[in-house]
């Protein structure tokens, strides 16, 4: 506290070593720290921004003096901080750097705004370019019925389980399109049995939990209700039958045009970062050691730290 008292000190000392005012300066300088000046204007303007939370307990002319006091305070801590080299700290230094960027940037896109704008022609030629990436693959509902026949079992007992259980599933009416309480007196999957051996949607060409066979079954049929062959695997005998079938579709545009409105936004942010990065080379050239590049060792990427490592 008693060298920040002493460094304040000097810079008000020093005030009256500075040039003196002139008559234009005089009249709207409200008062010195160090070498910063005070304006009216300055004043004016932070009055202003404060002025609405002013309590209606005090005297106007109060809070402003006290906001004069205020002003000189915290001119006063900057003096002092720069003074004792704090301004020359590294983490204070990169934050002042990334708010200058950040505030140049923000000027960069102030003096482009055309360059940001997407119109609705270009997001339905766009739509138009990337049509696949839309696209929803075909997908299948099916339900199962299975039953095990592992190695050591009874395989033909369990054959004729199952197909005891595919000649009563011919019988079923066709909706609803699944296995119902059949399910239940014959399926040995525990999860679906009780949903009438529903599992749900299966999506073409992606992997799932089920044997290859009993997937080709389940893309094979084409109608809600049709039943597949007896599927025989080396675990198990199984029933198919199709609950829904979705064909391959494309996403309309409607669904996807503001997330598609998104991404050309980004991408003309990126071709509007790139062009300004080649205007700022042209004016600061930059030259790289590449040999030199090459040369430094990578850091070694270490794991984050387990709970209580440090």
């Amino acid at each position: 506290m008693l060298g920040l008292a002493v460094v304040c000190f000097l810079l008000v000392a020093d005030a009256s070593a500075l040039p003196p005012a002139t008559p234009d300066e005089a009249q709207s300088v409200l008062a010195r720290v160090g070498e910063v000046l005070l304006t009216v204007d300055d004043f004016e303007r932070e009055w202003t921004r404060v002025a609405r939370s002013a309590r209606a307990s005090a005297s106007v002319e109060h809070q402003r003096r006290q906001l004069l006091d205020e002003m000189i305070g915290f001119r006063l801590r900057v003096a002092a901080a720069r003074a004792a080299g704090l301004d020359r700290d590294p983490e204070l230094v990169a934050s002042f750097e990334k708010a200058l960027v950040r505030r140049l940037d923000e000027k960069w896109i102030e003096e482009h705004p055309a360059d940001l704008v997407v119109t609705d022609e270009e997001i339905a030629a766009a739509y138009a370019a990337r049509q696949e990436s839309y696209r929803l693959p075909a997908r299948s509902r099916a339900a199962l019925i299975s039953i095990a026949a592992a190695k050591g079992s009874d395989r033909k007992a369990a054959q004729r389980r199952a197909e005891k259980a595919l000649d009563e599933a011919r019988r079923l009416p066709p909706t609803p399109p699944d296995f119902g309480a059949l399910a239940v007196t014959y399926s040995e999957e525990r999860a679906s049995r009780y949903q009438g051996g529903d599992i749900g949607w299966l999506i073409a060409g992606e992997a799932n939990r089920w044997p290859p066979e009993v997937t080709a079954a389940i893309f094979a049929l084409e109608s809600p209700g049709a039943l597949s062959p007896l599927v025989e695997t080396t675990d198990a005998f199984y029933l198919v039958r199709l609950v829904a079938r979705e064909e391959s579709r494309l996403r309309p545009l409607a669904s996807v045009g503001e997330a598609l409105r998104g991404e050309l936004q980004r991408e003309k942010y990126q071709a509007l970062r790139a062009a300004q990065i080649a205007a700022l080379t042209a004016s600061f050239p930059v030259a790289v050691d590449e040999a030199l590049f090459e040369k430094l060792e990578p850091a070694a990427v270490r794991p984050p730290p387990l709970p209580g490592e440090r």
